[in-house]
């Protein structure tokens, strides 16, 4: 998922995931499993091998069938974001940018998008997951106001969190829990 990375066909990384996915999902038929994938047809293999969502790791950017797959199929679907390149002038504005784009093709497609959790990385990281910080987390969800944008807190990410799980939830202002 790196920007730069050698890219996989979809064989080959059905080949790869799915007979994973499917083990994991006879073992534990309870556990919610996700597929994080930019192809349709990954996702469709995922989804019958007993995947519960599925993780744009683009966004909805190179490929809106995963988002109008994920509405189709009544599953969530988790988005990050991610460039070819990780440069930017101007962080915040131009994620909040890329966000809405992912919305109005969520939107359009009738999925709600989930935003993954927080995920503490270098300033320059190679992939930015949608908040660094905090501070990131408010400012996204001050400037975007949309019914089809939700927040998903994976446990994949949830021991980089330097405040807990329940200070993050508490800093950000969340009193459901």
């Amino acid at each position: 998922t790196r920007p730069g990375h050698a890219a996989v066909d979809a064989a080959e990384e059905i080949a790869r995931v799915i007979p994973v996915l499917a083990a994991v999902s006879d073992a534990l038929p309870r556990t919610p499993l996700s597929i994080d994938t930019t192809k349709v047809v990954v996702a469709e293999a995922a989804l019958a091998a007993g995947a519960d969502l599925l993780n744009d790791v683009w966004g909805t950017g190179s490929d809106p069938g995963l988002a109008e797959l994920a509405a189709s199929a009544g599953v969530p679907l988790l988005v990050m974001h991610n460039r070819a390149e990780a440069r930017y002038d101007d962080v915040v504005r131009e994620v909040v940018d890329d966000l809405r784009a992912a919305l109005e093709r969520a939107e359009r497609a009738g999925v709600r998008l989930l935003l993954e959790n927080l995920n503490r990385e270098p300033e320059h990281a190679e992939v930015r997951y949608l908040a660094f910080s905090v501070e990131e987390c408010r400012e996204y969800f001050s400037r975007i106001t949309s019914p089809a944008l939700g927040w998903a807190f994976t446990v994949n990410h949830a021991h980089l969190v330097p405040e807990g799980v329940g200070g993050f939830l508490d800093a950000i202002g969340y009193d459901g829990w």
